[in-house]
């Protein structure tokens, strides 16, 4: 059991007409010779092959002599037709596998037993294929006229990346900064603001470990059990000093949450707080501030006015964690940041989320399958992979049609089901 040989199907493909088109100038030619040759194709656990009959043509252009004519979906001189190639991109670009898993799960499933050799030659076949040209073309008549451009290191190699956030559209990779020497710098509102929230998180905890320890202080909690008596007057007594440490712990979150985004109990949760903890009110107003400050600027000047209110501020100067939160704030790095009040209202991207989630796409390709190794390999499939995400990519012109007609559609339905319904 298990030793059967595997089933072997041949399947004829007859391809040699009495005249046949020049592949270069598709003028006809007349067959000289008919030849045969085996092609392997696709079976599931089976090896199946295409007998494969052709002709040799004598040329009636200028084109060549000769020439020999193929079946539709069978490359001239390939060992395998177009399905076993169509599983091999299938299983790499759509499926995540490595090239030694692929070889794998084909050798399993169809009994196939290919080379890596091979699997980069129909990489190189389908990058070839590519219209990168069509593509340009197609950048420049929807770009929005924003770019979010940031880096990926894959191995010795680092991949600059470049993504339309409005038109949601990956533009280019590995272009060269001379491309823009004016271009200004924009630092990531987001990243700045979760590196400061991080900072204020971290004055909370200090101040509850401070209050914590207090609470421990004094005479030392009788052993046993309390008894009703004592139990009576540790709940007029309300919470200790150890119990309220740990509710502030609990809800720390909320001295750095956007204050439209509290719900009604969570306010009554952070009154709470600032009863138990006045200190952290300095630390929620801070919070409030750096809102404040990137939400609503009309202008840099403005925004630079706001920053100096912060900046002078006495009571932020005094925390220590709120001092190096200012440092996100100096002279040198604060341009950077609100360079993007320079662009029009419509234009305007203050974080670099959007090219940082295609590049972990290619950080979690590049783990599970490439080595990175060689600098050619590394386009190739960069290109192959976005390639992928431009065919599915719809312009939004298109997108808020599709909407509409549905939203029509689904109206006209409506009314047909409240008519009937009166009907009857």
């Amino acid at each position: 059991m298990g030793t059967e040989a595997p089933t072997t199907v041949v399947l004829p493909v007859p391809c040699a007409p009495r005249k046949a088109p020049c592949p270069k100038c598709g003028k006809p030619g007349r067959r000289k010779r008919t030849l045969s040759r085996t092609v392997r194709t696709v079976a599931y656990k089976a090896v199946a092959f295409l007998e494969i009959t052709y002709g040799e043509y004598r040329a009636g252009c200028d084109c060549c002599t000769t020439f020999r004519n193929t079946p539709e979906g069978v490359l001239p001189k390939a060992q395998y037709d177009n399905k076993v190639r169509d599983l091999v991109l299938g299983r790499i670009l759509d499926d995540g596998m490595s090239i030694e898993r692929a070889l794998g799960s084909l050798r399993r499933e169809f009994l196939l037993d290919l080379s890596s050799g091979f699997v980069y030659d129909v990489l190189r076949g389908q990058a070839e294929q590519l219209d990168m040209a069509a593509h340009r073309r197609e950048v420049l008549e929807h770009f929005s006229g924003t770019l979010c451009v940031d880096e990926l290191h894959l191995g010795r190699f680092t991949l600059l990346l470049a993504t339309d956030p409005l038109a949601d559209l990956p533009v280019a990779f590995a272009v060269l900064a001379e491309l823009w020497p004016d271009a200004e710098h924009q630092l990531c509102v987001f990243h700045v603001v979760k590196d400061i929230n991080k900072l204020i998180l971290d004055a909370v905890r200090r101040l509850r470990t401070a209050m914590r320890r207090r609470g421990k202080a004094g005479r030392k909690r009788k052993r046993g059990r309390k008894g009703a008596k004592s139990k009576a007057a540790a709940a007029r007594r309300g919470m200790t000093v150890k119990q309220k440490a740990s509710f502030v712990f609990q809800h720390r979150h909320l001295i750095v949450k956007r204050r439209e985004n509290l719900t009604t109990r969570e306010r009554d949760d952070l009154m709470r707080m600032l009863e138990y903890q006045p200190e952290l009110a300095t630390l929620r107003r801070f919070a409030d501030r750096i809102y404040w400050l990137f939400d609503t600027p009309k202008d840099a000047r403005q925004a630079g006015c706001r920053r100096a209110a912060i900046v002078r501020d006495t009571a932020f100067r005094a925390v220590p964690e709120l001092a190096k939160a200012m440092e996100q704030l100096d002279q040198e790095r604060f341009p950077k940041l609100i360079a993007y009040l320079r662009n029009p209202v419509s234009r305007r991207v203050r974080t670099n989320n959007h090219v940082e989630r295609t590049n972990r796409l290619f950080r979690f390709l590049e783990k599970v399958r490439y080595k990175w190794r060689r600098r050619r390999t590394l386009v190739r499939f960069v290109v192959l992979v976005l390639d992928a995400t431009w065919r599915a990519w719809t312009p939004a012109e298109s997108k808020d049609a599709d909407s509409a007609k549905s939203f029509r559609r689904g109206t006209s339905r409506v009314g047909d089901g409240q008519r009937s319904r009166q009907v009857a």
